[in-house]
Parts: C-alpha cells; structure tokens; sequence
C-alpha cells in the first residue's frame, strides 16, 4: 500500500483543530512556502507517495477523507489539489463529482503526490510569509499537466469532508493583522505577476 502522510503548518498562535504527527511550528515566521516544503522534504525522505499539508485553520470533518481523495485523484489523473474558497474562481464547467476552473484554487489546504515534487520541485520561498505562493504553485502544477486535463480539477464535495475556517470566517486568533497582510498580498502580487509567465 502506498504510504501517506499528514501534516500541518502553523505559528503557534492557535489551538489546532486537528492531530498529527508531523506538526511545522514557523516561530521565526519564514512563512507558508517554508513551512510547506519542510513537511514535503520530511515526508518524500520517508518514502511518501501520497501529502497532505493542512494550514492550521483548515482541518478533515469527515473519516475516510485520505481515501475518498486520493481514489478521486486517481481516477482524474490530479497529483496537485489545493484550494476550498472558490470565490474567485472562473468556472469552466463540471462533469460527475468534478469541478473545473479555468483560474488556479488557493487555499489553506493541499493534496501533492510524489509525481508532482519530482516534475514540479517545491514551493517557492521568495514568497515570504504569506501570499500567492499557492496560487505559483498551482499555476506550476498545471503547467506540467499535474492538476487536470482541461483546467483545474477539484472535488465537488471537497467542502463536505475539509472544513477551512477562513472561508466561513470563524478565525478566533489571527496569525497576522490585515495590515500585515495587505503589504504581503501587494508585494507578492507584483512578484506572481512576473513569476507566472514562465508557466503560462
């Protein structure tokens, strides 16, 4: 059986709503890229074939979440999943239990196999704390025919099984302020605008 791994990314700032073994604690704020590539370092030296990386705000609600996603996956021929939050999406329509978006998911929460490290590499750290290093990723991943055939392929039901409470506003403590965020958001945006014309 393949093996599969779970981990999560936080700063320590809130009560984690899920368990795992492999937690990444970002006290020096290196930021979500970091914190991501140090768990798909972790888990590819383990022989993983199979990631998910939560943020610490996002977490399963249903069992049989790694199976129901993975078997999907499989059979849509994905190894890149990110993304809950689908407001600014552009949809290019929908077959069976799939959703396809001609714009690339964001969210706090992804499914990476062990094809993809290898054809895409990792996440790119200039991106600092926060901001756009998904969507890179994403746009990456699609580039090299990782997310789906015609566009981004992501679960209908995706929301039935990970709960993200940033898209229901249900963050109690957040790790940054809006200011911070904002500056991060108008920085990154400048640098994803340059980075994502080697891939589209």
């Amino acid at each position: 059986m393949s093996k599969i791994m779970v981990g999560i990314v936080t700063c320590g700032i809130r009560k984690l709503k899920m368990k795992s073994d492999n937690v990444y604690i970002d006290k020096e704020r290196k930021g979500a890229a970091h914190g991501r590539n140090f768990l798909i370092r972790k888990f590819m030296n383990e022989g993983a074939e199979h990631i998910f990386i939560f943020d610490d705000d996002t977490y399963p609600v249903l069992d049989m979440w790694k199976e129901k996603i993975i078997g999907w996956a499989a059979r849509n021929d994905v190894h890149y999943l990110a993304g809950l939050d689908y407001k600014n999406i552009s949809l290019l329509g929908a077959f069976g239990d799939t959703v396809v978006s001609q714009s690339p998911y964001s969210g706090a929460f992804c499914y990476i196999d062990r094809k993809c490290v290898e054809k895409c590499g990792l996440f790119d750290e200039g991106y600092g704390m926060y901001g756009f290093e998904d969507v890179e990723y994403a746009v990456r991943a699609h580039h090299f025919g990782m997310t789906g055939k015609e566009g981004y392929y992501s679960p209908l039901w995706i929301n039935m099984y990970i709960h993200s409470m940033d898209m229901f506003e249900e963050n109690p403590k957040p790790n940054m302020t809006q200011e911070e965020k904002n500056k991060y958001i108008e920085l990154n945006s400048r640098k994803f605008e340059e980075d994502s014309r080697k891939w589209i």
